[in-house]
């Protein structure tokens, strides 16, 4: 957390964090608006997903490289963008991989403690 105050990254960071959730309730909130209910399974929640994931991979390096580099913000998101160039297929199964492997640890010790 030291490391995202000295780069100055703490607000942008949130703000992505924001942005994230903004889109997804955004992808997922038109439907119910419209009365589809059965929709939002099938078109809302999946868009709402796809949108957030393309975003995430993306911008994944965006820290990392605010720290070690410090090129300052618009530069960092822009040099986040050129290093996950070409390889965001493995950086999405990375990320996904570390959400299961999360959910598993999660189980397991909740189930341990109960």
């Amino acid at each position: 957390m030291s490391a995202l105050r000295e780069s100055g990254l703490i607000f942008p960071v949130l703000l992505l964090i924001l942005l994230l959730y903004v889109i997804f309730i955004l992808t997922v909130f038109p439907t119910f608006v419209l009365g589809s209910m059965w929709l939002t399974p099938f078109v809302g929640i999946p868009v709402g997903f796809a949108a957030m994931a393309t975003i995430a991979t993306v911008l994944w390096v965006v820290i990392p490289v605010a720290v070690v580099e410090r090129p300052g913000i618009i530069a960092s998101l822009k040099r986040s963008i050129v290093l996950t160039r070409g390889a965001r297929w493995r950086v999405l199964g990375l990320i996904v991989s570390l959400i299961v492997l999360s959910l598993i640890y999660s189980t397991v010790v909740m189930t341990l403690l109960v």
